[in-house]
C-alpha cells in the first residue's frame, strides 16, 4: 500500500484506565479501587466515566463528565473536564458534587516535560464538604522511546 493510500489517523481514540493499590503489610488490603473510561475525539474528551473506591465498603464515588482541550501548543496543553460525582455507601450521606477538572501539559524541551492535575469539590447538596485535591505533579524525562522517569 503506497503512503497516498494510508486511511486517515482515527478522530476517536477510547481510553481504559484500572488501578489498585494495596498496602504491603502482613495482612495485605486494597487502599483503592479506579476505573475510568473515556473517549477523545479531537480537542473534546467525551464521554468521560469512572468509578473511584478507598479500599472500603462504605465510601464510594462515580462520576461522568467531559471536557474539551482549551489551549493545544507546542510547549503547553491545558485541558478542562466538568464532572458530576456521586458518593455512595454507608459513610456517603448520599454526597453530590459538580467537579472542575484541570489539567495542564508541559513540554521545557523534546525529551523534558510532565503534567499538574487540580480539581475542586463543589458540594451539591448539604451532605458534601468543599475539598480541593492537587491530584498530581510530575515533572518527566523521556529515555529512550519507551520509557520514562519523574
Amino acid at each position: 500500500m503506497f503512503a497516498q493510500n494510508a486511511p486517515p489517523p482515527s478522530e476517536t481514540t477510547t481510553i481504559f484506565l484500572a488501578r489498585h493499590a494495596q498496602t504491603l503489610q502482613r495482612q495485605s488490603t486494597a487502599t483503592m479501587h479506579y476505573l475510568e473510561l473515556f473517549q477523545v475525539r479531537r480537542r473534546w474528551v467525551l464521554p468521560d466515566i469512572g468509578y473511584i473506591d478507598f479500599g472500603h465498603n462504605d465510601y464510594r464515588e462515580i462520576f461522568i463528565g467531559g471536557g474539551y482541550t482549551l489551549y493545544e501548543g507546542k510547549q503547553l496543553n491545558f485541558i478542562e473536564e466538568l464532572f458530576f460525582e456521586k458518593a455512595f455507601g454507608s459513610g456517603a450521606n448520599d454526597a453530590k458534587y459538580l467537579v472542575p477538572w484541570t489539567m495542564v501539559q508541559y513540554r521545557l524541551t523534546d525529551n523534558l516535560g510532565g503534567e499538574a492535575v487540580y480539581f475542586p469539590y463543589v458540594p451539591l447538596n448539604k451532605s458534601g464538604r468543599a475539598q480541593h485535591v492537587l491530584e498530581r505533579m510530575k515533572l518527566e524525562r523521556n529515555i529512550g522511546k519507551h520509557w520514562k522517569a519523574g
